[in-house]
């Protein structure tokens, strides 16, 4: 884990090449071992012209830049959603539930009990159709 001295290309490229030469890894093993690069799609990150998988390609030009698939299966999922009215609406308004008592201890107090009262057991779960 390394804190970033800014976000923009120039600084993560830096900081990357930073970490990994604190590793031991000098820039000729890198040419020879570096097999790929891969994040979100984010252009500081994989932009054509300047992002970090560019000046990667550039100094190290056999290594191959790969967009996340669990990152695109995301982003598929999300337009997939939103292009679909009724499985929008479900995701709003269990949304709106989970804002509900997820924010509130009160709320979910009374959550626990009324399932208490009918036998039901609450599970811990997160929002959903979301990318955590």
């Amino acid at each position: 884990m390394v804190e970033l001295e800014g976000q923009g290309t120039e600084q993560v490229y830096a900081s990357l090449l930073k970490s990994l030469h604190d590793g031991g890894f000098d820039n000729e093993y890198l040419r020879k071992n570096l097999i790929a690069f891969y994040s979100d799609g984010a252009s500081v990150m994989l932009g054509r012209n300047s992002g970090v998988g560019t000046r990667l390609k550039n100094d190290y030009p056999d290594i191959i830049l790969w967009h996340c698939l669990n990152h695109r299966l995301q982003l598929i999922l999300d337009d997939s959603v939103n292009d679909t009215k009724q499985v929008k609406h479900f995701k709003t308004f269990m949304d709106k539930i989970y804002t509900i008592f997820h924010q509130s201890n009160k709320n979910q107090i009374q959550l626990f009990k009324i399932s208490g009262m009918l036998g039901q057991q609450i599970l811990k779960i997160g929002r959903i159709l979301g990318p955590r």
